[in-house]
């Protein structure tokens, strides 16, 4: 049985260093003031941005809160992180890329989401792309904030 897959990505360019966006990126718990549908986000193990470290996050959906889970499984500091959250019949990869630009750095944002309840996702995937060009719109204010 092939499992379908949806692919969302977005990409910002930010008028700061590679280190500084990658600091402010990994600050799990400040998630929430750039991601506007996050209601909390914290460490369950391992509190720094390391393979292997759990973090979780609490959204507002539309059938009320819920909470997913997540595991790094790459962490390439100032370069490039791979992380996996579950929730309910979705399963999402993500990658999150920087690369350097004239004044500044990029950051590209990927993920592929997996699972039964992905075809309901389709639907929805306007709106999902808007949503994180929105969020990297947010973080890009949240780090370029004097």
């Amino acid at each position: 049985m092939i499992d379908p897959t949806l692919l969302i990505e977005a990409e910002v360019y930010l008028h700061a260093a590679r280190a500084a966006v990658w600091e402010k990126f990994t600050g799990i718990s400040e998630w929430p003031r750039w991601q506007l549908n996050l209601l909390a986000a914290r460490w369950v193990k391992d509190a720094s941005w390391q393979e292997g470290a759990h973090f979780a996050l609490e959204r507002q959906g539309w059938w009320g809160r819920h909470s997913e889970q997540a595991v790094i499984r790459m962490a390439v500091a100032g370069d490039t992180t791979v992380w996996e959250s579950s929730g309910v019949g979705l399963h999402t990869v993500h990658s999150a890329h920087l690369s350097d630009d004239l004044g500044g750095c990029k950051l590209r944002w990927r993920q592929t989401i997996h699972g039964p309840l992905v075809v309901a996702r389709y639907w929805g995937q306007g709106r999902a792309r808007s949503g994180l060009a929105s969020a990297l719109g947010e973080f890009k204010a949240y780090v370029e904030r004097k």
